[in-house]
């Protein structure tokens, strides 16, 4: 049996920056906005981070756990320098 992979087209750096852009108005968490569009999570993080070194800070683990109730919250702390780092959960 042949090994029958989908081949997706490449995307280029604007196609990447607009998935960066759209991400960053979306209501959408980012694992729900990488199934949205098809693309995998670490993708459009390498991407958002290459593309915008220091605008965003990924703090590690945030996001892996379950959550057990419907509480949202959503923070942004400005930090100077034009820096601002934005917390929130979905």
């Amino acid at each position: 049996m042949d090994d029958m992979r989908i081949k997706r087209p490449r995307r280029g750096r604007q196609e990447w920056q607009s998935l960066v852009d759209a991400l960053e108005t979306s209501p959408l968490d980012l694992p729900a906005f990488c199934q949205q569009h098809g693309i995998k999570p670490e993708r459009l993080r390498y991407w958002r981070r290459r593309l915008n070194p220091s605008k965003f800070i990924e703090l590690p683990g945030v996001g892996q756990h379950p959550r057990t109730g419907q509480e949202t919250w959503d923070v942004e702390l400005i930090l100077g320098q034009g820096i601002t780092l934005h917390l929130r959960s979905r």
